[in-house]
C-alpha cells in the first residue's frame, strides 16, 4: 500500500484540503482567518469593536468561528459528495450541510437582535 494515496482502492482522488476561510461581522468591524476547525488564525479588530467590551468582542470571534467551521465544513461535504462518498458517511464526518449553515446563520442573526433589544 502506498502511503501516498488518499484512497487506494477506490481511486479516487482526495479534494484539496480547505485550510481556512475569511470571515467579517456585518457591521465589518471584526475579521476572523478560520480554520476549518473552527480555530481562529488570524483576528483583525477595528478601535469601534473594541469599544463594546470584551464580552462582546469574544462573543463575536466564536461565532464567526463557529460559522467558518460550518461553511468549511459545508464546502468540503459537496467536494466530497461530488467524488462519490455516500451521504451517510458524510454524516458521520460530522461535516455540516448548506441547511445546517443556514439554521447557524439565523440563529446567530436572531440571538444578535435579541441581544440589541
Amino acid at each position: 500500500m502506498d502511503s501516498s494515496d488518499p484512497l487506494p482502492s477506490s481511486g479516487v482522488p482526495r479534494p484539496e484540503p480547505r485550510a481556512s476561510i475569511d470571515m467579517t461581522n456585518r457591521a465589518r468591524t471584526l475579521r476572523v482567518k478560520v480554520s476549518e476547525f473552527g480555530l481562529p488564525l488570524e483576528v483583525q479588530v477595528e478601535p469601534d469593536m473594541l469599544n463594546r467590551g470584551a464580552s462582546a468582542l469574544a462573543r463575536e470571534i466564536m461565532n464567526l468561528c463557529q460559522l467558518g467551521a460550518a461553511r468549511c465544513g459545508a464546502a468540503r461535504r459537496e467536494e466530497l459528495a461530488e467524488t462519490g462518498i455516500p451521504e451517510y458517511i458524510l454524516d458521520k464526518l460530522g461535516l455540516a450541510t448548506p441547511a445546517q449553515v443556514a439554521d447557524l446563520e439565523l440563529r446567530q442573526s436572531e440571538e444578535q437582535m435579541e441581544r440589541r433589544s
